[in-house]
């Protein structure tokens, strides 16, 4: 759908009982000069050039809507939106998603008054229809979160591209669903099967500290309790301010404290919490082990608990300031958090979640893998580490492919495709404009 002269007056498209509505008050057919497209289908490349080239717009502080329905109620879309900055200006707006906020302080790749593939950038994500089948979109400033940063609030569109998605759609030629997290979506029954009679615990990493799958945690608890097994929670990477898991029925819940609760990288510990099941047992075996923890280290992690929460509040606004950069480059394929409503992840973060962190991965994609270590070694203000949660922020290839090793061999469920690769990120407490200028200038090693 192109939103210049191709539509109505009204900004409106049917198509097979589909309708796309754009509510905005004003529209430019020539926003900019249109790209010289080169494709075997020369329509599609008019039709591209043309779309690419109007515009609807509103004046800030209005708002610019996209109201979708004649959807099948509760399934889910992926939705694009096209942008072309034209203008050489810094332009940036909020971006929701059926009334929730969708991406703080959206801002546009800036222009040098000419269309260009450079000046173009889509915004994609799924969602899902309400149960009446409709999708309501909303480019406005301030919706929420953080204030406006740019100089231009005016929201801009040029099209959007709406698709159903579902897992068999979603394939390529290995018969695999494009998205990571499809690949490692919650398989209860796979659970199941793997319990015997010697089955005594359930240990639960919630998400995957490499590829950041969530799982279900209550229908977890409600088998353990079934089977009257016990269950251990990881909880590091949400630690107890963002999640609870002995309210949510976990027997214990277990949290590095190297990590975040000392937040400087300087002292090595960790906590666990337990109900009064298991308290006792848990008590008896600390004092047959003598494990304690120095003094020096316990006074290191309490001056660490007492700035986590404002802390973890910067690593989070960091990393969605990083993610909406990563978001655009085409390089990555695939961020590994909880950002795209609609999606199994943000589902499972919403639900169980209070807050979110700053660990994340990308998956890139390229055929050489000595390009993609170029990348992360050529980071100036990221730290190469494999641990996390500290004041700096830190990069590392992750190597989860099968291999001879038994770690790997234990991670066979997670199926690479041809040429992809991980690396994880660790967002810090940096200013995220170095951070992304940071990234920038390394993302061009790969090839």
């Amino acid at each position: 759908m192109g939103l210049g002269e191709l539509t109505t007056s009204e900004g409106s498209v049917d198509k097979d009982g589909v309708i796309i509505t754009t509510s905005a008050a004003n529209q430019i057919d020539n926003w900019a000069g249109a790209q010289n497209f080169t494709a075997q289908d020369e329509d599609s490349a008019f039709n591209l050039s043309e779309v690419m080239s109007d515009i609807r717009w509103n004046g800030a502080p209005n708002p610019l809507t996209v109201d979708v329905s004649g959807l099948v109620g509760g399934s889910i879309y992926n939705v694009k939106l096209l942008f072309n900055e034209g203008a050489d200006r810094d332009r940036g707006w909020d971006i929701s998603a059926n009334d929730e906020l969708v991406v703080d302080n959206f801002t546009s790749e800036g222009g040098d008054g000419f269309w260009s593939p450079e000046n173009s950038f889509v915004y994609s994500v799924n969602l899902e229809a309400d149960v009446s089948g409709n999708l309501l979109l909303t480019l406005q400033n301030d919706i929420g979160g953080e204030p406006q940063v740019s100089t231009d609030g005016n929201p801009i569109l040029q099209g959007i591209i709406l698709n159903a998605t579902t897992a068999a759609e979603d394939t390529d030629e290995d018969g695999l669903p494009d998205t990571y997290e499809e690949r490692l979506a919650d398989n209860l029954d796979d659970l199941k099967n793997k319990i015997t009679k010697k089955t005594k615990m359930i240990f639960v990493e919630n998400p995957g500290s490499n590829t950041f799958e969530f799982q279900d945690l209550s229908n977890i608890v409600s088998l353990a309790k079934r089977k009257k097994i016990l269950t251990l929670l990881d909880n590091t990477w949400g630690t107890p301010l963002y999640l609870k898991p002995l309210e949510l029925g976990f027997d214990m819940s277990f949290s590095s404290a190297t990590k975040y609760f000392s937040g400087h990288s300087d002292a090595m510990g960790g906590s666990l919490a337990v109900n009064k099941k298991v308290f006792k047992k848990i008590m008896f075996f600390y004092k047959l082990s003598g494990y304690r923890m120095s003094a020096d280290e316990a006074y290191l992690i309490i001056r660490g608990l007492r700035t986590l929460d404002t802390r973890l509040k910067q690593h989070y606004q960091n990393t969605k300031a990083v993610i909406n950069f990563l978001r655009k480059q085409k390089k990555i394929i695939e961020i590994l958090y909880p950002h795209k409503p609609g999606s199994k992840n943000y589902k499972l973060w919403k639900k169980y979640y209070t807050g979110a962190t700053g660990l994340l991965s990308v998956v890139v994609r390229s055929k050489n893998k000595s390009s993609v270590i170029k990348f992360v070694n050529s980071l100036e203000l990221f730290g190469i580490g494999y641990s996390w949660g500290g004041f700096e922020s830190l990069a590392i290839l992750q190597e989860l492919k099968p291999s001879k090793d038994e770690y790997s061999q234990g991670r066979r469920f997670f199926k690479y495709k041809k040429n992809e690769h991980i690396v994880r990120l660790h967002i810090g407490l940096e200013d995220p404009k170095d951070l992304i200028t940071d990234l920038k200038q390394s993302l061009r090693y790969i090839k």
